[in-house]
Formats: structure tokens, C-alpha cells, sequence
């Protein structure tokens, strides 16, 4: 993709407050750490251009001194350069009072709560490393599809979590839990309703995640926005994929800050590359967040995101109508109480609403004879209150929060499935037409602590309740303990272990009633056990490895199809089954490997093993995501002003179903015989990206580009089989289906 970006100059070219330009370099991503007795306010530098190598030869001239000091960047007066660390054993001699640094003033991001817990598998993606990572649309949730643990075949940007359902991972911006976090959602999830540039990290657990979630079984991406940020820039962008606009600065003198963000996106480019008949489908979505410091220790924020798909797509069989309409506004008041006790949020006040309407209607040309009509609205009130306590070694978190919430359902449907029908169900004609409004409360409180019971041995117990009552055999209730034990022998060396229970009731807008089923399942739960380890090999090495296991042992019915999932209407689909296993269970291996081969060339190798399985009677059938072995290997190049990435992606064939060469008339075809007894064809993909950025005065112009599935490679994404009756027994013919090819894009981004 090709973009441009520009970065705005509070001063003129030549002489620039310093205190604007830190400003600038740390909302680039760069940790700066400084005293305010030695920058003042009144300090200026002169600059050709507002980067690093620029500042370090200009700071001399004000009489100070740029040093990097590991992963920080520290000023000290030019005279007096300060080391952090001591290079011998002998005592450091005392300070001069020129260098001592009284108040220090840490710039970055804004804190988040739990950030100095290290408990269950958990990896933080920032924004730097989000732009260099290939990914089509520069999508930030795609980019978390290429972490150890997930399942991805490229479509979509919903990951898949250790073996996990698609909704099994709980997704929060801000603090806020999304309905659904994907635009067109009714067609494979393609990207993510967050502007990627507008997120300043994401921390993705995928397993042993901290008592403060709850209702999720697999994992949770936990999204924070860029905060807090002094500088004044706004950001103008076209690409293939979409047009969108960016601003953020602050006001009142750094005392109320704010950011927004609008997209418009046309996937028309995009989807041609698989259909030229697909139609225009369109997704929109706007972002705005303001906060003002109402005291030193008080602060009160509110925000809104605002997400809308209007698709209208036809193929070969088919015409599909969807619209999606979320809508989330979010009060927040923070508070410190007092130097250990702080108040993450005194309270967060939610509001969410959901209209989603899926139309196929039946036309006389559609070889399938069917048609779906559903409706949905939704409205979700939520009060959040979450607290940290922070002493020397002791760490804990607790907090409550209560939901109420209220849903209409309207779905009717008829799908005439055809011969395959009549095998699997006994008859090819299937029809449903449900009404249902459920409402209620839910709510849960939570409390977790980390404590240092040994040198270098840590305790992480925690725990949570949640409630619901919005079912229709009455309230739920359950607890979900965990426990975590972390040992550091050296500085370089973490080992852990994590084992906890989680539950997962289905939320209020999750009813399946385009599947026919109007009532709600009990919820589900799982074990999670898992043994890490983080070490820092030295010589810019870094390994991780996570040995899990996950055992379900209460499920819920789900539906799939059973031959090929990527399809326009899956509902109405021939292959379109119920699965009800009695239990689960996924197995396996997560290992990363980083290394800074130079100053600016950078490789992350990732493997994965991975083994998924449902109970069905007396059998284990593979899930289809189980993707037995995962290769990832990413290398990136980036300077000042110009970046390029490559990813190379190969893992197991994802698992299809097989029917049998022939079934006699009469015969029926059992579900759990095919489902899974097939592996597809090994996935393979090589992904590129590139960056040049243009500096000015006043403003950066980025050129950007990306090619996705560089040699086109033909990836099966599932097989159709038609069966026909002939001569008393039903035969079956297949077609492949390939996932995407190579689509390249381009684009451009002004930043001033």
C-alpha cells in the first residue's frame, strides 16, 4: 500500500521549542527520559528536520548531551555525561549537583492497567511495530494473526486463538468491550474497525490472561488508543483500500488533549481480485476520544466510536444485502487516591448499540432456492470501576462491573439444501422463523495480586465471579480461579507457569437464530495450563516459548460448514451442520525467536505446533483451524525515512470433510464421520511492504506500498461437493475454492 505522512512543527524550521520537538519524537515511538531542571521550558535547538541524528547534533549548542541508555534515550548536560548502570563492581562516586536529576520526567505511553504484571501469555504489539509488519491494509488486527498460537488462512482478520472458536476472544478499545470488532462481518471479517493509526498498542493474550477479563475462553486483544499526546498533528490519507483522516493535539496547555479519526472504505478493489461480480461492498467508521486533567490527580475522559457496512454483493448463485451499525460512547473518570492506591477508573460508563440486518432474498435466477431475512437490535449499558494497588514487591488489582442489556430478534429463513440435505438431515428443505426479545443483567467483580514470596519468585493468584440472568432457564453464576507462579533466576531469564479456569456464557447479542436456535446455551468452560519462558540470550537474541494445554469440558452446539466455510451466505449453504461435542482440548507449542542483526535490520522467527480437537461420542475429530505446524519468519529494515518489511508465512493444511465415493439410497451421511477427516493443502504466502518518507519544515509526505501473496499462490480455502442421484445411490463431484490471490496496493498519507 502507498501512503504519505506528514509530522507538524510547532516553530519554524530553524528554531524549534525542544520541549515540541521530545513532544514529536515521542509520539514517532522514541522513550525519552529528562530532568526539568535541565530542559527548560524556554529551550530551543535548531533543526533541518525533527529526528534523532538531527537532535543529538543540535543539542550541544544548548549545552546538552544526547546518550542512549539501552531501549531509553536520555539528556544530560553536555559537560556531565550520566551513565545508568555502573560499568565495574567499585562503588559509582557521588554525583555533582550539576547532574543531579531531581524530577524526572518519563515520556511515553500512558499507563495501562496490569503493565507491570507479567501473568499468562501475553505479547504487546506496539504502533511501530504494527507499520512495519506486512499486512494487507496496513491492518492492525491482522497483524495480530501473525503471532504464535493463531489460526489465520489470510482472509480474515478474526483471529483464532490456540485452537479456539473465532468468539472466543474478548476484544476492548479503551478499556470497552466491542460487539464486534470486524467491518463486514457477514463476510468474512476482513479488517478491524480500528484505524491502526490511531492505536498506540495492543496487548494480545493468548492464554493464563488476568482475573480483570472475564467471558472469554481463548484470548483477548486489548486495544489502547494514542493518549495523552501534546503535539498538534493531523494526518490526510488515500489508499486502494480506503480514505481516511486523523487529528490530535492538545489545548488549555496540555490540560485537555484529544484525538479523532475518520475512515471511508470501498473493498471494491479488493474483492474484484476474487469476483468481478461481487458488487461495491463499503464500511465506515469514526473515532473520537477527549480527556482534561481536572487535577493533578484527576482526570475525566470521554469517548466514541461510531462503525457502519452498507455490502451488496452477488456471485455465481447468489445476492446478499448486509447492514451493520455499532454505535459506543464511553465516560471515564480517573483518580489517584493516594501514592500506592490508584483508580484506574473511578467508574467508566459504557453505552453500545448494535443494528445489524442480513438480507438474501429469493430470485428466480438463484440455483439456490432459499432465502434469509434477519434483524437484529441491540442496547447494552455498562458500569466499570477497576482499582491497582502498587507496594515495592506487591502488586493487586480488583474491580467490579454490571451490565444490562436488551436484544430483538427477527430471523426467518428457508434453505433448500438439495440431495446433500437429504443425507445429512433426512429431508433437503429446512425453514425457521423466530421472535424472541431476551434482556437482562450481568455483571461480575474480580481481584488479582502478584507478591514476592522468594528472591526472584513470584506468586500470581487471582480470581473472578460474573453473573448472568438474562437466560432462559434462569441466572448463571460461576468462578474462575487462576494462579501464576513466575521465577527470575537472572535479569535475563523469566520462566513461568499458569494454570486458571475460564467460563463463557453466550452474551445477549450472540443467538444464533439464523441457525434456528432460539434459546441460549449454558456456559461453556475451560483449563488452561501453561509453562513459559523469556529469556534474553544476548547479542541481540530473544527467545520465548509458551507449552500449553487447554481442556474444555463444558461446550456449547455450534454451527459450521462442513466442506467450505468461506462462502457468501453460510447459513443457506448444503453443507451448512450442527456440531455438539461433548468436550475439547488443544495441545501445543509456541516459540519466538527475535534478533537485531544490525542497527536497522531486524528478524522474528515463529513456530508453532498446535493439535485441536472436538469429543464426539467415542471419537477426537480435528477442529478445521487446527493448523498442526506454523512457520512465520519477518525480517525489517527501517531508517529515518524509509522502511521495508518481508513475511513469509507456511503452515498445515486447514481440514476439510470428505464424503464417501458413493451412499446407497436411503442411507444417511453421519456428520461426525466427515467433519475433519480431510487436511487441505499446505497454506504458503510471502508478503512485502515499503515506506519513503519525505521531511519539510512543516509537514512528511509517506509513500507506502504492499503486495499480499507475492507469487500468487493458489491456497485452498475449502471444497464444494454436489451431491446427485443416479441408479439408487447418491455420487459426489467437487469443486475447489482458493483463497486470495495477489493483490497488490498503494496509497498516500499527509501528516502536518
Amino acid at each position: 500500500m502507498l501512503s504519505i505522512l506528514i509530522a507538524n512543527n510547532p516553530a519554524s524550521a530553524a528554531s524549534l521549542l525542544l520541549q515540541s520537538v521530545l513532544d514529536q519524537l515521542v509520539a514517532d515511538g522514541y522513550p525519552i527520559v529528562y530532568s526539568n531542571d535541565v530542559v527548560l521550558p524556554e529551550t530551543r535547538v535548531e533543526l533541518p528536520e525533527i529526528t534523532v541524528p538531527a537532535l543529538r547534533a543540535a543539542l550541544p549548542e544548548a549545552g546538552l548531551d544526547l546518550q542512549r541508555q539501552g531501549d531509553i534515550y536520555l539528556i544530560t548536560p553536555l559537560a556531565n555525561r550520566v551513565t545508568l548502570e555502573p560499568e565495574s563492581d567499585s562503588p559509582a562516586p557521588p554525583p555533582e549537583a550539576s547532574t543531579t536529576l531531581e524530577t524526572i520526567i518519563v515520556t511515553g505511553t500512558r499507563h495501562r492497567l496490569g503493565q507491570n504484571s507479567k501473568s499468562g501469555s501475553v505479547s504487546t504489539l506496539t504502533s511501530e511495530e504494527m507499520q512495519l509488519t506486512p499486512s494487507l491494509g496496513g491492518d492492525a488486527m491482522r497483524v495480530v494473526t501473525r503471532l504464535p498460537g493463531m489460526s489465520s488462512v489470510g482472509v480474515s482478520a478474526k483471529p483464532q486463538v490456540r485452537g479456539g472458536l473465532a468468539d472466543e476472544v474478548l476484544v476492548r478499545v479503551d478499556g470497552v468491550e466491542l460487539f464486534d470488532s470486524y467491518h463486514l462481518a457477514d463476510f468474512q471479517s476482513f479488517f478491524s474497525v480500528v484505524d491502526d493509526r490511531t492505536v498506540d498498542a495492543v496487548d494480545v493474550y493468548t492464554g493464563g490472561f488476568p482475573a480483570r477479563y472475564g467471558n472469554r475462553m481463548s484470548g483477548v486483544v486489548d486495544i489502547s488508543t494514542r493518549e495523552r499526546e501534546n503535539v498538534q498533528r493531523t494526518e490526510l490519507g488515500l489508499s486502494a483500500i480506503s480514505l481516511f483522516a486523523n487529528t490530535s493535539g492538545s489545548v488549555n496547555d496540555g490540560q485537555t488533549r484529544y484525538l479523532t479519526s475518520l475512515r471511508h472504505g470501498n473493498l471494491k478493489f479488493v474483492i474484484n481480485q476474487l469476483n468481478s461480480r461481487v458488487g461495491t461492498p463499503k464500511y465506515y467508521d469514526g473515532y473520537g476520544q477527549i480527556s482534561h486533567q481536572l487535577s493533578p490527580d484527576t482526570a475525566l475522559a470521554a469517548g466514541t466510536l461510531l462503525t457502519r457496512d452498507d455490502v451488496s454483493v452477488r456471485d455465481d448463485t447468489q445476492t446478499a444485502n448486509s447492514r451493520v451499525d455499532n454505535r459506543y460512547l464511553w465516560f471515564r473518570l480517573e483518580h489517584q487516591l493516594t501514592e500506592r492506591l490508584s483508580n484506574q477508573s473511578l467508574f467508566t460508563l459504557s453505552w453500545s448499540d448494535r443494528h445489524r440486518k442480513l438480507r438474501d432474498p429469493l430470485e428466480e435466477e438463484d440455483e439456490i432456492a432459499g432465502f434469509l431475512d434477519y434483524d437484529q437490535n441491540v442496547r447494552k449499558y455498562d458500569l466499570r470501576t477497576d482499582f491497582s494497588y502498587e507496594q515495592r514487591e506487591t502488586l493487586m488489582e480488583f474491580g467490579a462491573e454490571a451490565s444490562w442489556a436488551k436484544s430483538r430478534y427477527d430471523s426467518a429463513s428457508i434453505a433448500d439444501r438439495g440431495d446433500l440435505g437429504q443425507l445429512l438431515y433426512g429431508s433437503p428443505f429446512e425453514s425457521f422463523d423466530i421472535q424472541t426479545n431476551p434482556s437482562g443483567w450481568s455483571g461480575g467483580i474480580y481481584w488479582a495480586g502478584e507478591f514476592r514470596i522468594l528472591d526472584g519468585l513470584f506468586v500470581l493468584p487471582g480470581i473472578r465471579w460474573d453473573i448472568q440472568d438474562y437466560y432462559d432457564f434462569g441466572s448463571t453464576d460461576h468462578a474462575s480461579p487462576r494462579l501464576g507462579l513466575r521465577y527470575e533466576p537472572t535479569d535475563a531469564l523469566t520462566l513461568r507457569a499458569d494454570v486458571g479456569r475460564y467460563h463463557q456464557p453466550e452474551a445477549i447479542h450472540e443467538l444464533p437464530v439464523a441457525d434456528g436456535r432460539a434459546t441460549f446455551s449454558k456456559p461453556q468452560r475451560s483449563d488452561h495450563f501453561i509453562l513459559g519462558l523469556e529469556w534474553l540470550i544476548g547479542n541481540g537474541w530473544e527467545l520465548r516459548a509458551d507449552l500449553y494445554r487447554k481442556d474444555y469440558d463444558q461446550t456449547k452446539q455450534r454451527y459450521e460448514n462442513m466442506f467450505n466455510p468461506f462462502v457468501m451466505i453460510p447459513e443457506l449453504e448444503a453443507d451448512r451442520v450442527a456440531l455438539d461435542p461433548h468436550r475439547a482440548r488443544a495441545r501445543g507449542l509456541d516459540l519466538e525467536i527475535r534478533k537485531q542483526l544490525t542497527d536497522g535490520l531486524s528478524a522474528v522467527m515463529r513456530y508453532g505446533y498446535m493439535n485441536a480437537e472436538d469429543r464426539f461420542i467415542d471419537d477426537w475429530v480435528t477442529r478445521r483451524w487446527s493448523q498442526r505446524n506454523t512457520w512465520v519468519t519477518m525480517l525489517a529494515w527501517q531508517r529515518e525515512t524509509f522502511s521495508l518489511a518481508a513475511a513469509v508465512t507456511w503452515h498445515s493444511g486447514w481440514h476439510g470433510g470428505t464424503p464417501p465415493t458413493e451412499v446407497p439410497e436411503g442411507d444417511t451421511l453421519s456428520v461426525e464421520d466427515v467433519v475433519g477427516n480431510t487436511e487441505l493443502r499446505a497454506y504458503f504466502s510471502i508478503d512485502l511492504s515499503a515506506s519513503r518518507t519525505w521531511r519539510f519544515p512543516r509537514a512528511a509526505v509517506t509513500l507506502f506500498a504492499d503486495v499480499t501473496n507475492v507469487l500468487d499462490r493458489k491456497n485452498v480455502a475449502g471444497v464444494d461437493w454436489d451431491a446427485t442421484e443416479e441408479n439408487g445411490v447418491f455420487v459426489f463431484e467437487s469443486t475447489s475454492d482458493l483463497l486470495l490471490p495477489l493483490i497488490p496496493s498503494a496509497g498516500i498519507l499527509i501528516t502536518f
